[in-house]
């Protein structure tokens, strides 16, 4: 499954989603930094929630290194043909301004069929924990 993608720079994104077990390491690697941080269910989203799970998300060496693995199958394309995305994607500071939503493309296309399973399973679980947390 090729999932194409333009960027707010409009450059464009062919992201093959990686193979099950690089994947599934990224999920994990997501997992384990979120735990780092309390998010409360009490009255909508609070911005300091946001922040460090933003934050905890984009400094974590765990996660770049599992999100490098799945960028191996992604095609980038500036304007320039399709390229692999290696060490030298981002040098241009031009293509740093893509730097941030390639990697929330990339880990979206390769958590989100976890999460879709986890909330269909578990969905009627954290509904009775929201409304225990109320």
């Amino acid at each position: 499954m090729l999932i194409e993608v333009k960027l707010p720079s409009g450059s464009k994104l062919k992201i093959q989603p990686a193979d099950f077990e690089t994947a599934r390491a990224l999920f994990k690697a997501v997992l384990s930094e979120a735990t780092k941080t309390q998010v409360s269910w009490k009255g909508g989203v609070d911005v300091n929630q946001f922040k460090d799970l933003f934050c905890i998300g984009f400094s974590s060496d765990l996660i770049e290194d599992r999100l490098g693995a799945c960028m191996s199958t992604v095609l980038y394309n500036n304007g320039k043909g399709d390229l692999k995305i290696d060490k030298d994607t981002f040098q241009d500071p031009k293509a740093r301004e893509d730097y941030l939503p390639v990697c929330w493309e990339v880990a979206k296309a390769n958590i989100s069929p976890f999460l879709k399973s986890l909330y269909a399973e578990f969905g009627k679980i954290f509904e009775i924990l929201k409304s225990i947390q109320a």
